[in-house]
């Protein structure tokens, strides 16, 4: 039988050891944000945790940036970066289409006075296309481009 002293120490490893596992998960978290790309001068780091929702048709569109795109309840894709010298983000491998291939959605960034999800389309079977604002995107510009 345990003495009451080493059921004291088990505990008090067990309290240790998911602190621990806490600590390990927040660090991981802290290194996978590091590994991301928020831009040339980080602009892109205050929208890292947001979402943006636009309709189409019947459809309700939302995008989680450096997470996810849907389409109601339908996977367009996960976060697969920003492309073409950050003025095209795209989510790619989304669920898979009847007859066709997985669902991806290509963002043509745009300069706006605020962030705004817009114009969506399907292009071709699957592959959605659409705008989205920021003001992240004005930084990408001299000034003689506006």
């Amino acid at each position: 039988e345990e003495s009451e002293e080493l059921m004291n120490v088990r505990s008090k490893l067990e309290e240790l050891e998911g602190q621990k596992q806490e600590l390990e998960e927040k660090l991981k978290g802290i290194d996978d944000e590091a590994n991301l790309d928020f831009g040339v001068e980080k602009e892109y780091w205050a929208i890292k945790d947001e979402c943006y929702k636009a309709k189409a048709d019947q459809y309700t569109y939302e995008i989680c940036m450096y997470d996810k795109a849907t389409q109601d309840s339908v996977s367009l894709g996960k976060w697969d970066g920003f492309h073409e010298d950050y003025s095209v983000i795209k989510f790619t491998n989304g669920d898979k289409c009847w007859n066709g291939p997985k669902r991806s959605l290509t963002l043509k960034v745009e300069c706006g006075a605020e962030e705004l999800l817009h114009s969506i389309t399907e292009p071709s079977t699957c592959e959605y296309s659409a705008k989205f604002a920021t003001p992240a995107a004005c930084q990408e510009f001299s000034s003689g481009d506006i």
